[in-house]
C-alpha cells in the first residue's frame, strides 16, 4: 500500500524563522559612569529607563561624546557636574517630555528623550540647557515634578529649541 500523500510536495505552516525576529523587553537600566569627561575634569552616571538592550547598548557613548565635543559649554558643565554628588542622566523611552527635563537649581538628575539620542547636536543643545537650569538660569523653562517620578515640563512650549 503506498503512502498518502506520496509525491506530493511537503507543506508545512508556522512561521517563516528567516523573517523572525526576538522582541526585546524594555526595561531599567543600573547607572554606569562615564569618566573622564571634559579632559578629565569630570564624570556622570548615565542610567536607562524602559529601554531595551538594543536601545541601552549606545547611550552611555552617546552622551559621553555629546558632551565631550559641546565646547561651548565645557567651563558650565564642569561646574554643574562637579556640584555635590554630581550628575544622573537618565535616558527615558516615551516620557512626557520633548527633549530633556530637569529642576531648576538641584544638581541631579536629567532626563533625556531617548528620541533625541542620535541625534548629536539636538543632544548637546539639550544636556547644555538642563546643566543651565540645574545650575539656576532663570531664562529656561522651569520643570515640575510629576507623579509617575519623572519630571515633566511646565510649558510645552518652553522646552529647549
Amino acid at each position: 500500500m503506498a503512502a498518502a500523500g506520496a509525491g506530493l510536495p511537503l507543506v508545512l505552516s508556522g512561521c517563516d524563522n528567516s523573517k523572525s525576529t526576538v522582541r526585546e523587553t524594555p526595561q531599567d537600566w543600573d547607572a554606569v559612569s562615564i569618566n573622564g569627561l571634559f579632559s578629565n575634569n569630570s564624570s556622570a552616571n548615565v542610567k536607562g529607563v524602559g529601554l531595551t538592550p538594543t536601545e541601552w547598548n549606545n547611550a552611555p557613548n552617546a552622551i559621553a561624546a555629546a558632551l565631550n565635543n559641546n565646547e561651548i559649554a565645557r567651563d558650565l558643565f564642569i561646574s554643574v557636574f562637579n556640584h555635590g554628588d554630581g550628575v544622573t542622566i537618565a535616558v527615558v523611552a516615551n516620557p512626557e517630555f520633548e527633549k530633556y527635563s530637569t529642576t531648576r537649581g538641584v544638581v541631579g538628575t536629567v532626563y533625556i528623550n531617548f528620541a533625541i539620542l542620535n541625534n548629536a547636536e539636538v543632544l548637546g543643545q539639550a544636556l547644555q540647557d538642563a546643566a543651565r537650569v540645574m545650575g539656576g538660569n532663570p531664562n529656561l523653562p522651569e520643570v515640575v515634578r510629576a507623579r509617575d517620578g519623572y519630571q515633566k515640563m511646565r510649558h510645552a512650549w518652553c522646552q529647549s529649541p
